[in-house]
């Protein structure tokens, strides 16, 4: 963690103390990883030189060296007497010395840091036992080699009847109602569920006149399980006015509804699906556009938290491999366009930012800081999708193929993590789709809220959507391309479906 662990071991007035560990060492890429300490010693492993160190006070002794691997188990221990220190590790003696001093202290035991308190070593501890008399050669090896028999004569502190775990299984073993750290979370999503809305602009053309979606919000239902409930249909020949998709659509099918089509998949239909409730980050916050080194790949850890700097300057194969790698379920995807407009329209709605018939527009996130600004969330409270108006544009999967049907066209740079026709959505020349938060969205030669727009096409043929906090007139609804670069303006987000 990155806080010591006090063991409530204060006062101790013993000559004698053997000190044995179940223990993990997490990151040996600092040099020294302490142990235990309290005022007048100090225990710790020396990664640069491969032993342990026993420091009392002023005088420190080694054990022979001995070569620790990261993620693995050790039952280690020493003893000490005020003249002479032991060291062992899984059930074995390596190395004795002299060495005087005073174990005495009020001040309590710490694990994972130093005596002054001021380092913190990444540690996973499994069992603590604490003896007031010195162990045996003979009892360490018997009871300590490769599991931890306790012997309970001169015991006086232990923590033994604990299974070590990640933070995972962690969280997933403890009771309802134990607080869960900010911490510790990684990702926070926000479900979107399965609903239909009613069409205002069906053919994407300008100032339709039709209800006015724009200032009094879009009419959305929620649908139950994963049936569709909305009289138009679409498929890629295009979208049609009936179920059995026989009578193409034209404006006068405004009014209808539609079941969106971010719930569809070549597999079935989605209840729903969750979206990374910010944008990336990564557990590196020196990824920004300040300092941008080994950054730009796809090997970190994605996160999705407040308050973290959002992960910019990357490629967008990068990033999709990057979310790819989060578990083995291939749940875990870069957000579509469609998947953003669910969104979009969800917040659009009275469910978002529209009340008593009137909408708001989504506030404007000005730094690269995921979750900075309260309102800048699909619901302007905490509930919400945030940092779509703000903070870093975002990639979506939305690639042109230039009216041709190989859809594995543009996707070299996904090979290794092939990517499947679900996980996109495919444009042709001058075409949108329907429930995408693009050519429906257009007003008076613009769109809402005067955002900025810009279509895919051969060159640009990825599709970029959301606010840039350097720029006002891009906010929620601006839409945009470009091809796969890195750029300090460019993040994406990540969906579960």
């Amino acid at each position: 963690d990155d806080k010591y662990l006090d063991i409530n071991l204060a006062n101790y007035n013993y000559d004698n103390i053997s000190n044995i560990f179940r223990i993990r060492f997490n990151d040996l890429s600092n040099n020294l990883n302490y142990i235990i300490s309290n005022e007048n010693i100090t225990y710790y492993y020396d990664f640069t030189n491969h032993n342990f160190v026993f420091k009392n006070n002023n005088g420190t002794v080694i054990s022979e060296k001995y070569s620790i691997e990261p993620n693995k188990w050790y039952i280690i221990g020493y003893t000490f007497d005020g003249n002479n220190v032991s060291f062992y590790i899984d059930g074995v003696k390596i190395g004795s010395s002299k060495i005087k001093g005073t174990i005495n202290s009020g001040k309590s035991f710490k694990v994972g840091t130093d005596d002054k308190l001021t380092n913190v070593s990444n540690l996973t501890i499994g069992d603590i036992l604490i003896y007031n008399r010195i162990l045996s050669d003979n009892e360490i090896n018997s009871n300590y080699k490769m599991s931890i028999n306790i012997i309970k004569n001169g015991l006086i502190s232990g923590y033994d009847e604990f299974t070590p775990m990640t933070l995972n299984e962690y969280y997933q073993a403890i009771a309802k109602g134990t607080q869960v750290y900010d911490k510790d979370i990684v990702a926070s999503y926000v479900w979107i569920p399965r609903f239909k809305y009613m069409v205002w602009n069906i053919t994407g053309e300008n100032n339709i006149d039709s209800y006015d979606a724009y200032s009094k919000g879009i009419n959305v239902i929620f649908e139950n399980n994963e049936n569709k409930s909305g009289i138009i249909s679409c498929n890629n020949q295009g979208c049609f006015s009936d179920i059995s998709q026989q009578i193409k659509i034209t404006k006068e099918d405004n009014g209808k509804y539609y079941t969106h089509p971010a719930f569809s998949t070549s597999t079935g239909e989605l209840k729903g699906f969750w979206v990374s409730k910010y944008e990336l980050s990564t557990d590196q916050d020196k990824c920004n556009d300040n300092n941008m080194d080994n950054c730009t790949n796809s090997n970190l850890t994605v996160y999705s938290k407040k308050g973290n700097i959002v992960w910019r300057n990357n490629y967008l194969s990068n990033y999709y491999q990057a979310v790819a790698n989060m578990d083995n379920s291939s749940n875990y995807k870069v957000i579509k366009n469609t998947e953003w407009g669910a969104i979009g329209y969800l917040s659009h709605s009275k469910y978002g930012l529209c009340n008593n018939g009137k909408c708001q527009e989504m506030k404007n996130n000005k730094k690269y800081i995921s979750g900075n600004e309260p309102l800048d969330s699909t619901t302007a409270n905490i509930y919400g999708v945030y940092d779509m108006a703000g903070s870093a544009v975002e990639y979506t999967m939305g690639n042109y193929a230039d009216g041709n049907a190989d859809l594995n066209l543009n996707h070299t740079l996904f090979k290794d993590n092939p990517i499947s026709n679900d996980d996109f959505d495919l444009y042709t020349k001058d075409t949108f789709i329907l429930g995408d938060a693009t050519k429906e969205i257009l007003k008076d030669n613009t769109t809402w809220y005067s955002n900025n727009m810009g279509n895919i096409n051969e060159i640009n043929n990825w599709i970029i959507r959301g606010g840039n906090t350097t720029e006002s007139y891009k906010g929620m609804f601006s839409y945009n391309a470009t091809n796969d670069i890195k750029s300090i303006y460019i993040t994406t987000r990540m969906v579960l479906r």
